[in-house]
């Protein structure tokens, strides 16, 4: 998200910055001289020190005042401002400046933290900050976000609709969804192959598979079960390597002949993978958005999905895939009768690519961003879309 903004605006030529806080130890001076900015990943950044005496954990709202205090000192001196994140916390520097701001949020903390302790594998640092003592402060700071923002541009609809049940008794102005584009130049469905043209079905997955919300583990066992109906059948999972308890449960399953886990990669090759592939199978707890699912889309790969957010609209806008409970064989039944169903498999593939060329582009994304920022920053020339 940070990048899709930061780009954009580098286009339309209003000079970006990136602020935000960092595990770095960071010079003093970066913070308030920005005529020699720092560069994260090419791009111009101030970066505030966390608290170190702290444990984030257990004391979520300090840390989240000590970025928006240390802040408020820097972001007067730019002229436009858009929080963009995960959760809206990014944004609460922009509270206390009493300055008009955009907020783009991918989903509400809350949402978030509950995908990581309801994995099969669980999370102990999530489930401490969420039943910890200063939780009800953190919200109320993520409430305030909401309130104060000029407008909130919702990741999906899925994140709308947990941000008006988060605020549900305050006032606030949600605008419309602001879906984070794909190059559709690199995600493309150009020389792809149908499940009966492959001697071998690979069911592919992209995602981080150490993280909780993944729920990698419920992938495995749908896998398992499948591969005794579908002799020739291989799973990839690409994004990071695996932890040990990924290549344990693969090893205890009997399946580590058959998974190929792969560190991450660049973009392109991402989309050689989604086109080679037979199914995208995403066992996710949550998702705000899911972005994997919209490179599948526009490589014309028919997706498996669990109910876990963004992607539920996705798929059921679009017809290019189906939707499956939190459970080994019920994942493990869409798989068997996508690879066997040509027709079914083949019309979700075209669905996808056709959703991806209106929807999911640059085009349709800068056109949706100019829109909404016009009515924060109406002094701001902003480009014309058709």
């Amino acid at each position: 998200m940070i990048e899709d903004i930061y780009l954009i605006m580098e286009k339309w030529k209003l000079n970006p910055h990136l602020l935000f806080w960092s595990d770095n130890k960071v010079p003093v001076g970066s913070l308030f001289d920005h005529s020699r900015p720092l560069y994260v990943f090419g791009m111009r950044s101030i970066m505030v020190p966390k608290l170190p005496f702290l444990d984030f954990n257990k004391y979520p709202d300090l840390h989240y005042l000590w970025f928006a205090l240390v802040s408020k000192l820097i972001i007067k001196k730019f002229d436009l401002h858009i929080g963009v994140g995960a959760v809206s916390l990014v944004a609460l520097p922009l509270i206390y400046s009493n300055i008009p701001f955009a907020c783009w949020v991918a989903t509400v903390y809350r949402d978030e933290l509950e995908g990581k302790i309801y994995s099969l594998d669980g999370d102990i640092p999530a489930q401490s900050l969420l039943h910890g003592n200063h939780w009800k402060n953190v919200e109320k700071q993520e409430k305030l976000v909401y309130q104060k923002a000029n407008i909130i541009l919702p990741l999906s609809s899925h994140t709308a609709q947990k941000i008006r049940k988060l605020c549900s008794n305050s006032e606030i102005n949600l605008g419309d969804t602001l879906t984070s584009p794909i190059n559709l130049s690199v995600f493309h469905a150009n020389d792809r192959k149908n499940p009966s043209q492959q001697s071998q079905k690979i069911i592919l997955c992209v995602a981080r598979i150490n993280d909780p919300r993944k729920n990698i583990q419920l992938l495995l066992h749908a896998f398992k079960i499948a591969t005794d109906e579908i002799q020739k059948l291989h799973l990839q999972l690409v994004g990071e390597m695996a932890s040990e308890n990924i290549l344990n449960l693969c090893s205890k399953l009997g399946i580590s002949h058959k998974v190929t886990i792969v560190d991450k990669l660049p973009r392109r090759e991402i989309g050689n993978l989604y086109r080679e592939a037979s199914l995208f199978v995403l066992p996710s707890m949550q998702e705000g958005l899911g972005i994997v699912t919209m490179e599948a889309m526009a490589c014309g790969l028919p997706i498996i999905s669990t109910y876990c957010g963004g992607p539920e609209f996705l798929i059921q806008e679009s017809k290019a895939g189906v939707l499956v409970k939190s459970n080994p064989q019920d994942m493990a039944d869409a798989i068997i009768w996508l690879l066997h169903d040509t027709k079914s498999w083949k019309s979700m593939s075209l669905n996808g690519t056709t959703y991806a060329q209106i929807h999911l582009g640059h085009s349709s994304f800068e056109k949706n961003l100019s829109n909404a920022l016009k009515s924060v920053f109406p002094e701001v020339i902003w480009p014309e879309h058709e």
